[in-house]
């Protein structure tokens, strides 16, 4: 998921989540990344089963950050939307979740859709924060460490595939009817 976030608030706060549902919902989703699929295939966990509360915790809290004063603008790959991980039920609450929190002012989802094909964000996932009184930077991050850049050619690189993909992305409407449709399709993979 590509981000973009600008506000009037300069440092990163971090806080403990204290919604249970959210922490529940994000362990469902770390231990269904180990479980069986359909075809009876067992997928490699990226996350081992007794760090799951601690991970899924991290990840809450880090979901605090969306909260109003600031502006978030999320580049979403269709693709990305079809992948029921988790199981069907965490995935659906996950697509609610997106719905949900799409029609708030200061957060801005955008689809990518999969007939754009090969496109400016498929060379890997980042967040671009820009903040009033410091230069922009670029924050990466993968399974064991993240990196952050401030140089100007590093900026100028993530702000053009931002750029890019702003051109080839759906509408807010259209994005969250993309979503819609797929949680409306879903209803017939659960039957």
């Amino acid at each position: 998921m590509k981000s973009s976030a600008r506000g009037s608030r300069c440092a990163i706060r971090r806080r403990r989540a204290r919604n249970w549902s959210t922490l529940r919902r994000r362990a469902m989703l770390l231990e269904g990344c180990s479980r069986s699929t359909s075809s009876g295939r067992t997928h490699a966990p990226s996350v081992k089963p007794d760090d799951v509360p601690t991970v899924a915790a991290a990840r809450a809290a880090r979901a605090n950050m969306l909260e109003p004063g600031r502006k978030f603008t999320f580049f979403v790959h269709e693709q990305a939307l079809w992948l029921p991980v988790g199981g069907m039920e965490v995935w659906r609450e996950q697509l609610a979740h997106l719905l949900r929190m799409s029609v708030r002012k200061y957060i801005s989802l955008r689809v990518v859709p999969r007939s754009a094909g090969m496109h400016a964000g498929t060379a890997g996932d980042f967040r671009m924060m820009k903040f009033p009184k410091y230069p922009p930077v670029v924050y990466v991050e993968s399974v064991n460490y993240c990196l952050f850049f401030d140089d100007a050619d590093t900026i100028k690189i993530n702000d053009d595939i931002l750029t890019a993909l702003a051109a080839l992305a759906l509408t807010e409407e259209e994005s969250r009817a993309v979503i819609d449709n797929i949680l409306e399709g879903s209803d017939d993979r659960l039957a």
